[in-house]
């Protein structure tokens, strides 16, 4: 049986279903994701962008990483969660900022 994860935002809007395993998880704590997330670090699980759909209309905004690259995070429009983010460093992977 394929591993299926889901997640979404506070109001409903935005929802995505991953298949498979993860690639891996992390907690970053860089300035930005501790800025993203108002705490000391933002809890991720990066999935390859193949497996993983996404469903509604996320609002992007980039940043640079510490190591130079871009990373663009995506965020509800509605509610203003923090759904993903995709560091240039990584094009075949996307990290979701939240579980739900």
């Amino acid at each position: 049986m394929e591993t299926r994860l889901s997640g979404g935002c506070s109001c409903g809007k935005i929802r995505y279903e991953a298949y498979g395993k993860p690639k891996h998880s992390l907690i970053c704590q860089c300035r930005q994701c501790q800025k993203i997330t108002g705490t000391g670090h933002s809890p991720q699980m990066a999935f390859d962008t193949k497996s993983i759909k996404f469903s509604g209309d996320l609002k992007y905004f980039d940043t640079i990483a510490n190591d130079g690259n871009t990373v663009s995070h995506g965020f509800c429009p509605t509610c203003g969660n923090p759904i993903l983010n995709k560091p240039a460093a990584f094009p075949d992977s996307v990290h979701t900022d939240r579980k739900s």
